[in-house]
């Protein structure tokens, strides 16, 4: 499954190029969160994929952090590939240009999937199709790092949430809760492990090992 068309990283193809700077004020204490938590929960030589990677700013920080994991960025935008593979010149990442509905990555490979703030971008059909491929190339023993818009921990935030993100295809039901149904469709367990910014919160996801 591919998507007919996405929606780039700053909304309009023109301001890719500048996609990590315009967001830095905002995001950049988040991004390092995130790589540190990935970073602390990481095996030696673990392989890690950041799914709709951006310019590979999460992934240049584990990189600083844990220079022995493998490291590899996947997203659907070549131009962000492009500009991700030009940013990460100094440290050992990969990039591919793909789709998370269709990811060029074998059964059970990987050990941590990590995605943030690219979920709430995608359809549900899309999001359905990224769980099944997440659990496929996860190791039994894998966890799926997601850190997006949520369900917001305080209930007055939830109706200022729903209208700063009206015009984002899945954040308003996220904000409902559709991570938690997403991930019970899938037999998965998500764990809420902090919040950020009202309504962004980091899960790690576990999925029931084959039998």
């Amino acid at each position: 499954m591919m998507e007919k068309s996405f929606l780039p990283a700053a909304h309009w193809s023109f301001l890719t190029r500048y996609y990590e700077a315009l967001s830095w004020p905002l995001a950049h204490r988040l991004w390092k969160r995130i790589a540190t938590e990935v970073s602390q929960r990481a095996t030696h030589t673990a392989k890690i994929v950041d799914l709709g990677c951006g310019p590979g700013t999460v992934l240049r920080t584990i990189a600083t952090l844990r220079p022995d994991l493998q490291l590899h960025g996947v997203d659907i935008d070549p131009a962000i590939i492009g500009i991700a593979r030009r940013k990460s010149a100094h440290v050992s990442v990969t990039y591919e240009v793909a789709s998370i509905a269709n990811l060029p990555i074998a059964d059970a490979s990987v050990d941590i999937a990590v995605s943030s703030l690219m979920f709430h971008h995608l359809d549900t059909d899309i999001q359905r199709a990224a769980f099944r491929e997440v659990q496929r190339i996860l190791k039994p023993d894998g966890i799926f790092l997601l850190c997006d818009i949520s369900i917001p921990p305080r209930k007055w935030i939830t109706p200022v949430a729903a209208l700063l993100y009206s015009f984002e295809p899945s954040a308003p039901l996220q904000i409902r809760g559709q991570l938690f149904t997403l991930a019970t469709e899938h037999g998965a367990t998500m764990d809420n492990l902090w919040s950020a910014f009202g309504c962004i919160s980091m899960y790690v996801i576990t999925f029931p090992k084959a039998s």
